[in-house]
């Protein structure tokens, strides 16, 4: 029988009698023990904890850019819808002018 064993159980009149210190070294063993196993779950929860938050913020930003995005084009639309469309520019606008003249070119 362990000493941890034997913390556990009661002395009352049993042939085998550990003394007081043999009994709260047993006792200390077992509060080690537990002790490692909240050390772990406590490791195992941080490490959930801290996945979950980098998730949730990842998350986060993919919703505020897609909520930037359906704002714009709300925008863009409305613009539109009032007949302010706002000019093009760079090479959209000579993409534009080219489209222009090929179909001028074929009529």
């Amino acid at each position: 029988m362990s000493l941890r064993e034997a913390s556990r159980k009661e002395w009352s009149s049993r042939e085998f009698k550990p003394t007081e210190g043999e009994l709260r070294l047993g006792a200390l063993q077992r509060i080690a023990d537990a002790t490692e196993k909240m050390a772990v779950n406590w490791q195992s929860l941080t490490t959930a904890l801290e996945r979950e938050r980098e998730s949730s913020a990842r998350y986060r930003a993919r919703a505020e850019r897609l909520e930037r995005r359906l704002r714009a084009q709300k925008a863009a639309t409305t613009r539109a819808k009032r007949g302010k469309v706002p000019p093009l520019f760079g090479r959209w606008k000579k993409l534009v002018r080219k489209i222009d003249a090929d179909l001028k070119r074929r009529r």
